[in-house]
This record gives structure tokens, C-alpha cells and sequence, in this order.
């Protein structure tokens, strides 16, 4: 588990705090801003505070208090959840143009998962007493922030089902395609990579990194992916889909 520095208190790097001008830039596109009223999208923009956090450094730890909702500009983070016993459970790795901590903003409660960065990164932060703000005077962004939980709590509710009924080849090669269209930050457009080592992609579906690399060295050899240190290269998406939908013979 990471290393408890206090409540909502990520370290920064040594290099140089970014301008937050330079950072907005990069929310123009954001799938969840455009669907704001202009109105909120600026509010929302404008209280926005940014942060900067250390590799192996906790963004927020579970457990502690909400300090608002983030939104990942560039760098990588981890996802994960603790259980009473002490074990451990990487929901997801994740990169930039991901929003996190959706739930507590709502709830006023406590942070149900830890995240922690996995490279150096640079976020934006919409501080809890801005959200609580907005709340009380845009009857809208109540149905936004649910809408943004909502589609989270889905995506997290598909890979808990396919976990359950699928063979790990389709889990591998189902993982592999979403992260290569939907991202979570981790594509990488212009090489047709997801950007990922095997250890965190075991992690993700629950199982050893031998079992994944045995899958992957097997989609190596049919040529569908082409493995390189820190991501995998997809080389053939139809046979790849295919083997997310059935198991295939390799």
C-alpha cells in the first residue's frame, strides 16, 4: 500500500509547476465537459487547481477524506482497493483524460479506493468546497456528476462480469481492445499500442503475470500483438476481436 503522507496531499515533482492555462487547453475535448451547459463548463474550469504528484506517490489513499474530483492531464495512475484482511485488488491502470474519484464528491464520504501514480503526473483538481458550491446552485450538475459515476460504475460492472465467464485468452484480448479504444489514457494512436506492462495488465484481471505473458506470447506468435518493453502492439484488430469473442486457435 502507499505510503501515507496525510489527506489529500500529493507530493510534486521537482520539475517546475505547469501554468494551468497551458493544462486547460488539453479539456476541450473532454467527453464529460462537453456535455455541460457552457454556463457550468466554465465554472466548473475556472475553480479547477493544479497538482502534481511523484511516481510511487498517492494522489488520495482509501480511507481519506474527499478533497474533490480530478481529472489526470498526463502521467499514469493505479487504481485500487483494499480489503480488511490486507489483500489488495488493482482495479484499473490509467492514464490522462480520466476523471477520478467520482463517488466520494457525491456521498461526502470517504475515498473508497486508493490511487496512486505510477510515473510522475500532473492533474487537475475541482476542490470538494467548489463541487459542494456548484452543487447548491446548478440543479444540472447533480445529473452530470451521476452521469459521470454511472458510466465508471458500468465499465467496472462489464469487467467484473467477464471475469467471471470468460477464459483468460478472451480476458486478455477483451482488455486489449478497450484499452486501445476507450484508452483510459494508456493508447498510443500512432504505433497502435496500449501502453502497459504485463504485471499491471495481471493485475487488472486478477491473475499471475506467467499467465498473461503465456497468452500474449501466444498472440505474439499468431501475429496479432508484437510485445515491447512497457506496451503491446496490436498488429492484427480483427483477429484480435475475434479472440475476445471465442477462444481461438493459435
Amino acid at each position: 500500500m502507499a505510503e501515507r503522507l496525510g489527506p489529500g496531499l500529493p507530493v510534486q515533482p521537482s520539475a517546475a509547476r505547469p501554468r494551468k492555462d497551458e493544462l486547460v487547453v488539453q479539456l476541450r475535448d473532454d467527453p464529460w465537459l462537453a456535455t455541460l451547459p457552457e454556463p457550468l463548463r466554465e465554472r466548473i474550469v475556472a475553480a479547477m487547481v493544479v497538482r502534481c504528484v511523484a511516481q510511487d506517490r498517492p494522489v488520495y489513499l482509501q480511507g481519506d477524506p474527499c478533497d474533490g474530483l480530478y481529472r489526470l492531464i498526463s502521467g499514469r495512475m493505479r487504481l485500487e482497493r483494499f480489503l480488511n484482511a490486507g489483500e489488495d485488488g488493482v482495479l484499473f491502470t490509467i492514464g490522462p483524460g480520466f476523471w477520478l474519484g467520482a463517488l466520494a464528491p457525491l456521498t461526502g464520504g470517504k475515498r473508497e479506493v486508493s490511487a496512486t501514480a505510477t510515473a510522475d503526473s500532473v492533474l487537475l483538481l475541482l476542490p470538494q468546497r467548489e463541487i459542494d458550491a456548484i452543487l447548491a446552485t446548478e440543479v444540472t450538475a447533480w445529473r452530470a456528476l451521476s452521469a459521470l459515476l454511472a458510466k465508471q460504475m458500468v465499465g467496472a460492472l462489464d469487467l467484473l462480469t467477464e471475469r467471471l465467464i470468460l477464459s483468460l485468452p478472451m480476458l486478455v484480448a477483451r482488455r486489449l481492445l478497450r484499452l486501445s479504444v476507450e484508452g483510459y489514457g494508456l493508447q498510443d494512436p500512432a504505433r497502435a499500442a496500449v501502453i502497459l506492462h504485463q504485471a499491471e495488465l495481471a493485475a487488472m484481471l486478477g491473475v499471475t503475470r506467467k499467465a498473461v505473458n503465456g497468452v500474449l506470447r501466444g498472440f505474439a506468435r499468431a501475429g496479432i500483438v508484437e510485445l515491447r518493453k512497457g506496451r503491446v502492439v496490436i498488429r492484427d484488430v480483427a483477429r484480435l476481436t475475434r479472440a475476445a469473442q471465442a477462444p481461438e486457435s493459435l
